[in-house]
Protein backbone atom coordinates (compact mmCIF):
# COMPACT_ATOMS: atom_id res chain seq x y z
CA UNK A 1 0.00 0.00 0.00
CA UNK A 2 0.99 3.40 -0.99
CA UNK A 3 1.71 5.79 2.04
CA UNK A 4 2.30 9.44 1.63
CA UNK A 5 3.94 11.04 5.10
CA UNK A 6 1.78 14.66 5.27
CA UNK A 7 4.34 15.63 7.86
CA UNK A 8 7.25 15.68 5.42
CA UNK A 9 5.29 17.77 3.17
CA UNK A 10 4.65 20.10 6.16
CA UNK A 11 8.20 20.20 7.04
CA UNK A 12 9.50 21.16 3.74
CA UNK A 13 6.87 23.85 3.32
CA UNK A 14 8.32 25.81 6.43
CA UNK A 15 11.93 25.28 5.40
CA UNK A 16 11.24 26.09 1.68
CA UNK A 17 8.08 28.03 0.66
CA UNK A 18 6.36 25.96 -2.41
CA UNK A 19 5.39 28.10 -4.81
CA UNK A 20 1.92 28.37 -6.28
CA UNK A 21 2.12 26.37 -9.26
CA UNK A 22 4.01 23.47 -7.42
CA UNK A 23 1.46 23.60 -4.70
CA UNK A 24 -1.34 22.78 -7.36
CA UNK A 25 1.07 20.27 -9.14
CA UNK A 26 1.38 18.16 -5.47
CA UNK A 27 -2.47 18.56 -4.77
CA UNK A 28 -3.19 16.95 -8.17
CA UNK A 29 -0.69 14.01 -7.90
CA UNK A 30 -2.39 13.48 -4.68
CA UNK A 31 -5.76 13.40 -6.04
CA UNK A 32 -4.96 11.21 -8.88
CA UNK A 33 -3.27 8.75 -6.82
CA UNK A 34 -6.04 8.67 -4.56
CA UNK A 35 -8.84 7.87 -7.68
CA UNK A 36 -6.22 5.52 -8.63
CA UNK A 37 -6.30 3.49 -5.55
CA UNK A 38 -2.79 4.26 -4.48
CA UNK A 39 -4.27 6.20 -1.46
CA UNK A 40 -7.64 6.56 -0.24
CA UNK A 41 -8.71 10.67 0.26
CA UNK A 42 -9.07 11.30 3.73
CA UNK A 43 -12.34 12.57 3.57
CA UNK A 44 -13.42 9.52 1.79
CA UNK A 45 -12.16 6.83 4.78
CA UNK A 46 -13.52 6.84 8.18
CA UNK A 47 -10.63 5.68 10.75
CA UNK A 48 -12.52 3.50 14.30
CA UNK A 49 -10.40 2.16 17.14
CA UNK A 50 -11.51 -1.53 17.98
CA UNK A 51 -10.49 -2.03 21.13
CA UNK A 52 -9.93 -5.63 20.73
CA UNK A 53 -9.88 -8.01 17.94
CA UNK A 54 -13.49 -9.95 17.70
CA UNK A 55 -13.58 -13.71 18.71
CA UNK A 56 -15.81 -14.54 15.44
CA UNK A 57 -18.00 -12.32 13.22
CA UNK A 58 -19.94 -15.03 12.25
CA UNK A 59 -23.58 -13.83 13.06
CA UNK A 60 -24.34 -17.44 14.42
CA UNK A 61 -21.47 -17.21 17.19
CA UNK A 62 -20.96 -13.68 18.08
CA UNK A 63 -20.36 -13.17 21.68
CA UNK A 64 -18.35 -9.97 22.56
CA UNK A 65 -19.32 -6.78 22.23
CA UNK A 66 -16.21 -6.03 19.36
CA UNK A 67 -18.39 -7.86 17.26
CA UNK A 68 -22.01 -6.58 17.48
CA UNK A 69 -20.45 -3.43 16.84
CA UNK A 70 -18.82 -4.29 13.68
CA UNK A 71 -22.13 -6.69 12.27
CA UNK A 72 -24.59 -4.36 13.24
CA UNK A 73 -22.81 -2.20 10.38
CA UNK A 74 -23.01 -5.51 7.79
CA UNK A 75 -25.77 -6.89 8.59
CA UNK A 76 -28.97 -6.45 9.50
CA UNK A 77 -31.99 -8.55 10.50
CA UNK A 78 -35.82 -8.27 10.92
CA UNK A 79 -35.52 -4.99 13.17
CA UNK A 80 -33.00 -3.40 14.30
CA UNK A 81 -32.04 -0.56 17.45
CA UNK A 82 -32.30 2.90 16.46
CA UNK A 83 -30.23 5.41 18.55
CA UNK A 84 -31.90 5.48 21.74
CA UNK A 85 -32.85 1.89 22.14
CA UNK A 86 -36.10 2.00 20.17
CA UNK A 87 -37.07 -0.88 18.20
CA UNK A 88 -37.23 -0.09 14.60
CA UNK A 89 -38.31 -1.90 11.05
CA UNK A 90 -35.02 -2.99 8.96
CA UNK A 91 -35.63 -5.75 6.72
CA UNK A 92 -39.28 -6.17 7.53
CA UNK A 93 -41.29 -3.16 6.61
CA UNK A 94 -43.51 -4.05 9.57
CA UNK A 95 -45.06 -6.35 11.57
CA UNK A 96 -48.45 -7.63 13.44
CA UNK A 97 -48.92 -9.83 16.56
CA UNK A 98 -51.47 -12.10 17.03
CA UNK A 99 -54.45 -11.23 19.99
CA UNK A 100 -52.83 -13.76 22.11
CA UNK A 101 -49.31 -12.33 21.50
CA UNK A 102 -47.90 -15.94 20.46
CA UNK A 103 -47.74 -15.22 16.92
CA UNK A 104 -45.83 -12.68 15.25
CA UNK A 105 -45.85 -12.06 11.34
CA UNK A 106 -43.22 -9.85 9.18
CA UNK A 107 -44.30 -8.32 5.78
CA UNK A 108 -40.54 -8.19 4.42
CA UNK A 109 -39.23 -5.07 2.59
CA UNK A 110 -40.03 -5.96 -1.34
CA UNK A 111 -36.37 -5.68 -3.64
CA UNK A 112 -34.03 -6.05 -0.39
CA UNK A 113 -30.83 -7.50 -1.97
CA UNK A 114 -27.74 -9.16 -0.29
CA UNK A 115 -24.22 -7.17 -1.92
CA UNK A 116 -23.73 -9.16 -4.35
CA UNK A 117 -27.24 -8.16 -5.89
CA UNK A 118 -28.87 -11.53 -4.95
CA UNK A 119 -32.82 -11.19 -3.51
CA UNK A 120 -32.66 -11.45 0.08
CA UNK A 121 -35.44 -14.22 0.35
CA UNK A 122 -37.90 -15.68 3.13
CA UNK A 123 -35.61 -18.91 3.38
CA UNK A 124 -32.83 -16.92 4.43
CA UNK A 125 -34.36 -15.66 7.56
CA UNK A 126 -35.29 -19.28 8.15
CA UNK A 127 -31.65 -20.73 7.69
CA UNK A 128 -30.65 -18.15 9.98
CA UNK A 129 -32.38 -19.06 13.00
CA UNK A 130 -32.46 -22.66 12.64
CA UNK A 131 -28.54 -22.64 11.98
CA UNK A 132 -28.56 -20.92 15.23
CA UNK A 133 -30.42 -22.61 17.13
CA UNK A 134 -29.04 -26.47 15.72
CA UNK A 135 -28.24 -29.17 17.82
CA UNK A 136 -24.31 -28.84 16.27
CA UNK A 137 -24.45 -24.99 17.37
CA UNK A 138 -22.42 -23.51 19.76
CA UNK A 139 -24.04 -20.13 20.11
CA UNK A 140 -23.61 -18.04 22.82
CA UNK A 141 -26.72 -16.60 22.37
CA UNK A 142 -28.97 -19.46 21.10
CA UNK A 143 -30.77 -19.85 24.35
CA UNK A 144 -32.58 -16.56 23.76
CA UNK A 145 -34.15 -18.03 21.21
CA UNK A 146 -35.87 -20.68 23.15
CA UNK A 147 -38.90 -18.91 23.26
CA UNK A 148 -39.54 -19.88 19.90
CA UNK A 149 -41.72 -22.59 19.32
CA UNK A 150 -40.37 -25.81 18.88
CA UNK A 151 -36.90 -24.42 19.78
CA UNK A 152 -35.46 -26.00 22.79
CA UNK A 153 -36.54 -29.86 21.69
CA UNK A 154 -34.79 -28.81 18.17
CA UNK A 155 -31.60 -27.68 19.76
CA UNK A 156 -31.55 -30.97 21.79
CA UNK A 157 -32.24 -33.05 18.89
CA UNK A 158 -35.61 -34.59 19.88
CA UNK A 159 -37.64 -32.83 17.11
CA UNK A 160 -36.51 -31.60 13.12
CA UNK A 161 -36.01 -28.52 11.90
CA UNK A 162 -39.82 -28.55 10.60
CA UNK A 163 -41.41 -28.31 13.94
CA UNK A 164 -39.78 -25.23 14.91
CA UNK A 165 -41.98 -22.00 14.74
CA UNK A 166 -39.96 -20.32 11.84
CA UNK A 167 -41.91 -20.69 8.70
CA UNK A 168 -43.34 -18.71 5.43
CA UNK A 169 -46.94 -18.26 5.03
CA UNK A 170 -49.50 -16.57 2.65
CA UNK A 171 -46.74 -14.09 2.05
CA UNK A 172 -45.42 -13.21 5.65
CA UNK A 173 -42.30 -14.72 7.09
CA UNK A 174 -44.18 -16.01 10.89
CA UNK A 175 -42.84 -16.64 13.71
CA UNK A 176 -45.23 -18.39 16.65
CA UNK A 177 -43.86 -18.71 20.37
CA UNK A 178 -44.19 -21.13 23.36
CA UNK A 179 -45.50 -18.29 25.34
CA UNK A 180 -46.33 -14.55 25.75
CA UNK A 181 -43.07 -12.74 25.47
CA UNK A 182 -42.84 -9.24 26.21
CA UNK A 183 -39.89 -8.40 24.74
CA UNK A 184 -39.65 -10.57 21.78
CA UNK A 185 -39.36 -7.81 18.99
CA UNK A 186 -35.93 -7.11 20.58
CA UNK A 187 -34.78 -10.63 20.12
CA UNK A 188 -35.51 -9.90 16.21
CA UNK A 189 -32.38 -6.96 16.44
CA UNK A 190 -29.73 -10.01 17.58
CA UNK A 191 -27.35 -10.98 15.12
CA UNK A 192 -28.40 -14.54 15.41
CA UNK A 193 -31.87 -13.51 13.83
CA UNK A 194 -29.91 -12.44 10.81
CA UNK A 195 -30.60 -14.08 7.43
CA UNK A 196 -27.73 -16.56 5.60
CA UNK A 197 -27.58 -17.78 2.70
CA UNK A 198 -27.73 -21.92 1.68
CA UNK A 199 -25.34 -21.61 -1.22
CA UNK A 200 -22.41 -19.34 0.92
CA UNK A 201 -22.28 -21.91 3.70
CA UNK A 202 -22.48 -24.73 1.09
CA UNK A 203 -19.15 -23.26 -0.77
CA UNK A 204 -17.61 -23.16 2.89
CA UNK A 205 -18.62 -26.31 5.24
CA UNK A 206 -20.84 -24.82 6.48
CA UNK A 207 -19.34 -21.83 8.27
CA UNK A 208 -20.33 -18.00 7.24
CA UNK A 209 -16.80 -16.31 5.92
CA UNK A 210 -16.50 -12.85 6.84
CA UNK A 211 -16.18 -11.63 3.16
CA UNK A 212 -19.43 -13.33 2.28
CA UNK A 213 -22.42 -10.90 0.93
CA UNK A 214 -23.82 -8.72 3.22
CA UNK A 215 -27.31 -7.17 4.03
CA UNK A 216 -26.64 -4.04 5.96
CA UNK A 217 -24.57 -0.67 4.76
CA UNK A 218 -21.25 -2.01 4.49
CA UNK A 219 -19.47 -5.59 3.59
CA UNK A 220 -16.27 -6.54 4.92
CA UNK A 221 -13.33 -6.32 2.50
CA UNK A 222 -10.57 -7.74 4.33
CA UNK A 223 -9.59 -8.60 7.61
CA UNK A 224 -6.02 -8.56 9.26
CA UNK A 225 -5.83 -10.10 12.18
CA UNK A 226 -4.90 -8.05 15.27
CA UNK A 227 -4.44 -5.24 12.98
CA UNK A 228 -7.55 -4.26 10.77
CA UNK A 229 -10.87 -4.89 9.24
CA UNK A 230 -12.05 -3.30 5.83
CA UNK A 231 -15.40 -2.06 5.51
CA UNK A 232 -16.83 -0.98 2.12
CA UNK A 233 -20.26 0.54 1.22
CA UNK A 234 -22.77 -1.89 -0.15
CA UNK A 235 -24.06 -0.62 -2.91
CA UNK A 236 -27.26 -2.78 -2.99
CA UNK A 237 -28.01 -1.48 0.48
CA UNK A 238 -32.24 -1.07 0.86
CA UNK A 239 -31.97 2.03 2.90
CA UNK A 240 -29.88 5.12 3.05
CA UNK A 241 -26.24 5.20 1.06
CA UNK A 242 -23.62 5.36 3.43
CA UNK A 243 -21.97 8.96 3.25
CA UNK A 244 -18.29 7.32 3.74
CA UNK A 245 -17.38 5.04 1.95
CA UNK A 246 -14.88 2.96 3.02
CA UNK A 247 -14.49 2.32 6.98
CA UNK A 248 -10.84 1.56 8.46
CA UNK A 249 -11.64 -0.76 11.61
CA UNK A 250 -8.19 -0.52 13.37
CA UNK A 251 -7.47 -2.78 16.04
CA UNK A 252 -5.68 -1.05 18.81
CA UNK A 253 -5.66 -2.45 22.34
CA UNK A 254 -3.48 0.06 24.46
CA UNK A 255 -5.09 2.69 25.58
CA UNK A 256 -1.96 5.56 25.19
CA UNK A 257 -1.03 3.84 21.85
CA UNK A 258 -4.83 4.52 20.62
CA UNK A 259 -4.80 8.13 21.65
CA UNK A 260 -2.18 9.03 20.32
CA UNK A 261 -3.32 7.64 16.94
CA UNK A 262 -6.36 9.87 17.64
CA UNK A 263 -4.35 12.72 18.69
CA UNK A 264 -2.10 12.41 15.25
CA UNK A 265 -5.32 11.53 13.24
CA UNK A 266 -4.57 8.11 12.54
CA UNK A 267 -8.08 8.17 14.26
CA UNK A 268 -11.22 9.92 13.80
CA UNK A 269 -13.44 8.12 16.58
CA UNK A 270 -11.81 6.18 19.61
CA UNK A 271 -14.04 4.05 21.69
CA UNK A 272 -12.28 3.39 24.57
CA UNK A 273 -10.60 6.91 26.53
CA UNK A 274 -8.04 6.22 29.12
CA UNK A 275 -8.48 7.67 32.63
CA UNK A 276 -5.21 9.77 32.03
CA UNK A 277 -6.24 11.06 29.15
CA UNK A 278 -9.82 11.94 29.72
CA UNK A 279 -9.73 15.08 31.40
CA UNK A 280 -7.57 16.61 28.79
CA UNK A 281 -9.88 15.26 26.08
CA UNK A 282 -12.88 16.55 27.16
CA UNK A 283 -11.40 20.08 27.66
CA UNK A 284 -10.90 19.68 24.31
CA UNK A 285 -14.76 19.52 23.69
CA UNK A 286 -14.21 16.20 21.71
CA UNK A 287 -15.73 13.30 24.25
CA UNK A 288 -19.21 12.28 24.15
CA UNK A 289 -20.50 10.39 27.08
CA UNK A 290 -23.24 8.28 26.64
CA UNK A 291 -25.28 5.37 28.52
CA UNK A 292 -24.53 1.85 28.04
CA UNK A 293 -26.06 -1.23 29.05
CA UNK A 294 -22.79 -2.92 30.76
CA UNK A 295 -22.08 -3.45 34.08
CA UNK A 296 -18.27 -4.69 34.64
CA UNK A 297 -18.07 -7.50 37.44
CA UNK A 298 -15.57 -9.93 39.22
CA UNK A 299 -16.72 -13.49 38.91
CA UNK A 300 -15.65 -16.74 41.41
CA UNK A 301 -15.10 -20.25 40.29
CA UNK A 302 -17.47 -21.79 42.73
CA UNK A 303 -16.38 -25.37 41.64
CA UNK A 304 -12.57 -25.32 42.73
CA UNK A 305 -10.58 -24.38 46.44
CA UNK A 306 -10.98 -21.62 47.80
CA UNK A 307 -14.01 -20.15 45.60
CA UNK A 308 -16.24 -22.59 46.51
CA UNK A 309 -16.47 -21.84 50.06
CA UNK A 310 -19.49 -19.12 50.08
CA UNK A 311 -18.18 -17.68 53.36
CA UNK A 312 -14.66 -17.02 51.38
CA UNK A 313 -16.64 -15.49 48.18
CA UNK A 314 -18.65 -12.98 50.70
CA UNK A 315 -15.62 -12.03 52.46
CA UNK A 316 -13.98 -10.92 48.96
CA UNK A 317 -17.01 -9.24 47.78
CA UNK A 318 -17.32 -7.16 51.23
CA UNK A 319 -13.44 -6.06 51.26
CA UNK A 320 -13.51 -4.63 47.54
CA UNK A 321 -13.79 -0.71 48.05
CA UNK A 322 -15.94 -0.05 44.76
CA UNK A 323 -15.84 3.96 44.86
CA UNK A 324 -12.03 4.23 44.93
CA UNK A 325 -11.93 1.93 41.77
CA UNK A 326 -14.25 4.49 39.95
CA UNK A 327 -12.78 7.86 41.55
CA UNK A 328 -9.77 6.47 40.36
CA UNK A 329 -10.81 5.59 36.68
CA UNK A 330 -12.30 9.17 36.79
CA UNK A 331 -14.15 9.19 33.51
CA UNK A 332 -17.99 8.47 35.21
CA UNK A 333 -18.47 5.16 36.08
CA UNK A 334 -21.45 4.32 38.54
CA UNK A 335 -20.28 2.28 41.18
CA UNK A 336 -22.21 -0.85 41.65
CA UNK A 337 -24.52 -2.86 43.40
CA UNK A 338 -27.33 -3.90 41.02
CA UNK A 339 -26.10 -6.83 38.75
CA UNK A 340 -28.69 -5.19 35.80
CA UNK A 341 -27.31 -1.94 34.63
CA UNK A 342 -29.10 1.52 34.85
CA UNK A 343 -31.16 1.75 31.90
CA UNK A 344 -33.07 -2.02 32.67
CA UNK A 345 -35.64 -3.24 34.66
CA UNK A 346 -34.67 -3.69 37.84
CA UNK A 347 -31.14 -1.49 38.42
CA UNK A 348 -31.13 -0.04 41.83
CA UNK A 349 -28.61 2.51 42.87
CA UNK A 350 -25.47 1.73 44.48
CA UNK A 351 -25.56 1.54 47.89
CA UNK A 352 -22.59 2.27 50.05
CA UNK A 353 -21.49 -0.53 52.38
CA UNK A 354 -20.12 0.26 55.42
CA UNK A 355 -16.64 -0.95 56.34
CA UNK A 356 -15.80 -4.39 56.63
CA UNK A 357 -16.55 -6.31 60.41
CA UNK A 358 -16.35 -10.33 58.95
CA UNK A 359 -13.15 -12.32 60.30
CA UNK A 360 -9.31 -11.00 59.10
CA UNK A 361 -6.59 -12.88 59.34
CA UNK A 362 -4.57 -15.54 57.55
CA UNK A 363 -6.84 -17.95 58.71
CA UNK A 364 -8.93 -17.41 55.81
CA UNK A 365 -7.09 -18.18 52.77
CA UNK A 366 -4.44 -20.23 53.43
CA UNK A 367 -2.61 -20.00 50.10
CA UNK A 368 -2.33 -16.92 47.69
CA UNK A 369 -4.78 -17.09 45.23
CA UNK A 370 -4.96 -15.63 41.42
CA UNK A 371 -7.29 -13.13 39.85
CA UNK A 372 -6.79 -13.13 35.87
CA UNK A 373 -8.26 -10.81 33.70
CA UNK A 374 -7.35 -9.28 30.19
CA UNK A 375 -4.88 -6.71 29.74
CA UNK A 376 -5.15 -3.19 29.57
CA UNK A 377 -3.75 -0.36 31.59
CA UNK A 378 -7.93 -0.21 32.88
CA UNK A 379 -8.08 -3.67 33.94
CA UNK A 380 -4.19 -3.35 35.31
CA UNK A 381 -5.28 -0.56 37.67
CA UNK A 382 -8.39 -2.00 38.59
CA UNK A 383 -7.05 -5.48 39.82
CA UNK A 384 -4.38 -3.52 41.36
CA UNK A 385 -6.38 -1.67 43.88
CA UNK A 386 -8.43 -4.84 44.53
CA UNK A 387 -5.58 -6.68 45.25
CA UNK A 388 -4.71 -3.91 47.61
CA UNK A 389 -8.36 -4.16 49.22
CA UNK A 390 -7.90 -7.93 50.37
CA UNK A 391 -4.39 -7.24 51.01
CA UNK A 392 -5.98 -4.69 53.58
CA UNK A 393 -8.89 -6.19 54.69
CA UNK A 394 -8.12 -10.02 54.40
CA UNK A 395 -5.04 -10.06 55.15
CA UNK A 396 -4.88 -12.17 51.91
CA UNK A 397 -2.44 -12.55 49.38
CA UNK A 398 -2.83 -12.00 46.04
CA UNK A 399 -1.48 -13.26 42.35
CA UNK A 400 -2.42 -11.00 39.20
CA UNK A 401 -2.51 -12.91 35.88
CA UNK A 402 -3.65 -11.30 32.85
CA UNK A 403 -3.57 -12.25 29.25
CA UNK A 404 -4.34 -11.25 25.57
CA UNK A 405 -8.41 -11.84 25.05
CA UNK A 406 -8.44 -14.67 23.03
CA UNK A 407 -6.58 -17.13 25.53
CA UNK A 408 -8.40 -15.07 28.23
CA UNK A 409 -11.51 -16.06 26.87
CA UNK A 410 -10.61 -19.95 25.81
CA UNK A 411 -9.05 -20.12 29.81
CA UNK A 412 -12.49 -18.96 30.72
CA UNK A 413 -13.97 -21.96 29.01
CA UNK A 414 -11.84 -24.65 29.64
CA UNK A 415 -10.83 -23.94 32.87
CA UNK A 416 -11.88 -21.03 35.28
CA UNK A 417 -9.59 -18.84 37.50
CA UNK A 418 -10.66 -18.83 41.68
CA UNK A 419 -11.55 -15.16 40.60
CA UNK A 420 -11.68 -13.69 37.10
CA UNK A 421 -12.51 -10.49 35.12
CA UNK A 422 -15.48 -9.63 32.66
CA UNK A 423 -17.97 -6.89 31.50
CA UNK A 424 -21.59 -8.19 30.40
CA UNK A 425 -23.34 -6.14 28.19
CA UNK A 426 -26.76 -6.53 27.51
CA UNK A 427 -27.88 -7.89 23.88
CA UNK A 428 -31.41 -6.18 23.81
CA UNK A 429 -33.13 -3.57 25.70
CA UNK A 430 -34.06 -6.00 28.77
CA UNK A 431 -32.62 -7.51 31.84
CA UNK A 432 -33.14 -10.69 30.25
CA UNK A 433 -29.37 -11.86 29.03
CA UNK A 434 -28.01 -10.48 32.62
CA UNK A 435 -30.64 -12.60 34.06
CA UNK A 436 -30.03 -15.46 32.01
CA UNK A 437 -26.22 -15.82 32.49
CA UNK A 438 -26.91 -18.01 35.56
CA UNK A 439 -28.71 -20.71 34.35
CA UNK A 440 -27.83 -24.28 35.30
CA UNK A 441 -25.94 -25.13 32.14
CA UNK A 442 -25.62 -21.94 30.49
CA UNK A 443 -22.92 -21.52 28.58
CA UNK A 444 -21.94 -17.98 30.00
CA UNK A 445 -21.75 -19.15 33.83
CA UNK A 446 -18.45 -19.53 34.00
CA UNK A 447 -19.12 -18.80 37.77
CA UNK A 448 -20.51 -22.86 38.07
CA UNK A 449 -22.66 -21.81 40.45
CA UNK A 450 -26.60 -22.52 40.13
CA UNK A 451 -30.01 -22.48 42.36
CA UNK A 452 -33.18 -24.21 41.26
CA UNK A 453 -34.79 -21.04 43.34
CA UNK A 454 -33.03 -19.19 40.94
CA UNK A 455 -33.65 -21.13 37.47
CA UNK A 456 -37.54 -21.27 38.22
CA UNK A 457 -37.50 -17.10 38.92
CA UNK A 458 -35.83 -16.78 35.56
CA UNK A 459 -38.52 -18.94 33.74
CA UNK A 460 -41.08 -16.59 35.21
CA UNK A 461 -39.56 -13.59 34.82
CA UNK A 462 -39.45 -14.83 30.80
CA UNK A 463 -43.17 -14.58 30.46
CA UNK A 464 -43.93 -11.42 32.34
CA UNK A 465 -44.15 -8.17 30.93
CA UNK A 466 -42.70 -5.22 32.40
CA UNK A 467 -44.38 -4.03 35.35
CA UNK A 468 -44.51 -4.44 39.46
CA UNK A 469 -44.61 -8.28 39.73
CA UNK A 470 -41.74 -8.64 37.03
CA UNK A 471 -39.87 -6.06 38.65
CA UNK A 472 -40.15 -7.98 42.30
CA UNK A 473 -39.18 -11.17 40.61
CA UNK A 474 -35.72 -9.77 39.12
CA UNK A 475 -35.29 -8.44 42.93
CA UNK A 476 -35.47 -11.29 44.02
CA UNK A 477 -33.60 -13.45 41.73
CA UNK A 478 -30.68 -10.51 41.79
CA UNK A 479 -30.61 -11.27 45.60
CA UNK A 480 -29.86 -15.10 44.73
CA UNK A 481 -26.75 -13.93 42.68
CA UNK A 482 -25.27 -11.53 44.95
CA UNK A 483 -26.32 -12.62 48.22
CA UNK A 484 -27.23 -15.96 48.56
CA UNK A 485 -24.81 -17.56 45.89
CA UNK A 486 -22.50 -14.78 45.65
CA UNK A 487 -21.37 -15.78 42.27
CA UNK A 488 -20.00 -12.51 41.24
CA UNK A 489 -19.56 -8.83 42.31
CA UNK A 490 -20.41 -6.17 40.36
CA UNK A 491 -17.84 -3.42 40.60
CA UNK A 492 -19.58 -0.50 37.84
CA UNK A 493 -21.84 0.08 35.25
CA UNK A 494 -19.94 1.54 32.39
CA UNK A 495 -20.59 5.27 30.70
CA UNK A 496 -19.22 5.11 27.07
CA UNK A 497 -16.86 8.01 26.58
CA UNK A 498 -15.78 8.39 23.06
CA UNK A 499 -13.40 10.60 21.29
CA UNK A 500 -14.41 11.98 18.14
CA UNK A 501 -12.56 14.43 15.75
CA UNK A 502 -13.88 17.31 14.98
CA UNK A 503 -13.91 16.68 11.15
CA UNK A 504 -16.73 13.78 11.45
CA UNK A 505 -20.39 15.13 11.41
CA UNK A 506 -23.40 12.47 12.17
CA UNK A 507 -21.88 10.78 14.96
CA UNK A 508 -24.13 8.62 17.32
CA UNK A 509 -24.38 5.89 18.85
CA UNK A 510 -26.14 3.53 20.34
CA UNK A 511 -26.90 2.33 24.21
CA UNK A 512 -25.34 -0.72 23.03
CA UNK A 513 -21.76 0.96 21.72
CA UNK A 514 -23.38 0.42 18.11
CA UNK A 515 -21.92 3.46 15.74
CA UNK A 516 -23.58 3.19 12.70
CA UNK A 517 -21.24 4.36 10.11
CA UNK A 518 -23.80 5.18 7.36
CA UNK A 519 -24.89 8.24 8.66
CA UNK A 520 -21.32 9.63 9.20
CA UNK A 521 -19.86 12.48 6.91
CA UNK A 522 -16.59 13.59 6.49
CA UNK A 523 -15.22 17.61 6.48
Amino acid sequence: MTFVDFSLLKNYHAVSPLNTAFRIWIGLFLFFVGCSGGIVPPSETLNVQVEREPISLDPALIEDGAALQILANVNEGLLGYGEKGQIEPRLAESYTQSADQKRFEFQLRKNIRWSDGKEILPEDFILGVRRALAPSSVAKLAPLLFVIRGARPFHEGKVPAEKLGVFYSKGKLVIELENPIGYFPHLMALPVTYPVRKDILDAHQQTWPEDAPSSGPYRITSHKINSLIRLERNPNYWGERAKVPTVNLKVVTDESTAVNAFSAGQLDILVRVGNLDFPRLKKQGVIQSTPFLATYYIGFNCLKPPFNDVNLRRAVASAIHKEEITEALGSGEIPASSWIPKGLEGYFPFQKSGPYLGPKGKALFSKPFEIAFDESFRNTRIFEIIQQNLKNELSAEVTLAHMDWKNYVQRLQSDPPPIYRLGWMAPVVDPISHLRVFLKGERNNYTGCSSPKYDLLVQEIEKLHPGPERLKKIAEAQKVILDELVAVVPIYHYVQNTAVAKRVEGFAINLFGVIPFHKISLK
